[in-house]
């Protein structure tokens, strides 16, 4: 399936790896460089100028998630139902860094980040530009605030995209959700029943064990991994959405959108 600059990976096509040696790292490398480079100089101020103008555009990031992916060997491919426009709230599992920027090429949606991406250099600048909600996890005393910073961007009709696990995992399963963001749900239901907004589980995998960023590894150790590494897919299931209704159970909401996800992450890595 072709969605953008992107194509469906060939299962069948032999990893770079053992092809070309120290000469595809090396190349990946020096492409990502260059792609930073020029994104940081070229992109970034005129993508900060323009949403100036327009608060909400995500062109800036798209493509800039789009060049990164190319540089990493990262393709994308996608299923199921794309998201409609409108106010929904993106339900998704979490295996990867490489996680935020697959789905920023391919939808339009604000994210719920852990506040540490906010320091990481060059990211952290674009996810402020791209109206990333940052969480301090370590503080429960915050999720009040930003759930009313998620509620506001659902009631003026945008999306966002939250990952309830707080954690990546290996990618071979779902760990469990917690469902203190699925309050919002409650809220909009409860004191504008006549929003419509919809919950849009998503199912992200990946054709090697190497996607996965979990434990103590640096970003940096694993982007070098993923630069001596073999090619990615990075696979997208959009889910069929559920409607938020005045009285919606949070809880119930939440293992029912965990079990649909864990269902479809499973099915993909059977395939």
């Amino acid at each position: 399936m072709t969605y953008g600059a992107f194509t469906s990976a060939d299962e069948s096509r032999p990893g770079t790896r053992g092809r070309l040696g120290v000469m595809v790292p090396l190349a990946r490398g020096v492409s990502l460089a260059l792609t930073l480079a020029v994104m940081a100089m070229a992109l970034a101020p005129v993508y900060w100028l323009h949403l100036r103008v327009r608060p909400g555009a995500y062109w800036g990031s798209r493509l800039f998630s789009t060049a990164v992916l190319r540089s990493l060997g990262v393709r994308v491919s996608l299923s199921g139902n794309s998201p409609l426009p409108g106010r929904a709230l993106l339900i998704a599992n979490h295996v990867s860094w490489l996680d935020i920027l697959a789905l920023m090429s391919v939808v339009d949606t604000s994210f719920l980040a852990k506040r540490e991406v906010e320091s990481w250099p060059f990211v952290g600048f674009m996810a402020r530009l791209h109206r990333t909600i940052f969480v301090d996890r370590a503080r429960r005393a915050s999720v009040g605030g930003v759930n009313a910073r998620i509620v506001e961007r659902l009631r003026s009709g945008q999306r966002v995209l939250v990952f309830p696990e707080g954690t990546t995992t290996a990618g071979d399963g779902v760990a469990p959700f917690h469902r203190a963001h699925f309050a919002v749900l409650q809220t909009l239901a409860q004191s504008e029943p006549r929003i419509d907004t919809v919950v849009h589980p998503v199912a992200l995998s990946y054709s090697g064990a190497h996607a996965a960023w979990t434990g103590d590894q640096s970003l940096l150790s694993h982007l070098l991994e993923l630069l001596r590494s073999d090619d990615l897919e990075c696979r997208i299931a959009f889910l069929e959405p559920d409607p938020v209704s005045a009285d919606l159970d949070s809880r119930a909401m939440a293992k029912r959108v965990r079990q649909r996800i864990e269902q479809a992450v499973g099915g993909a890595r059977d395939a």
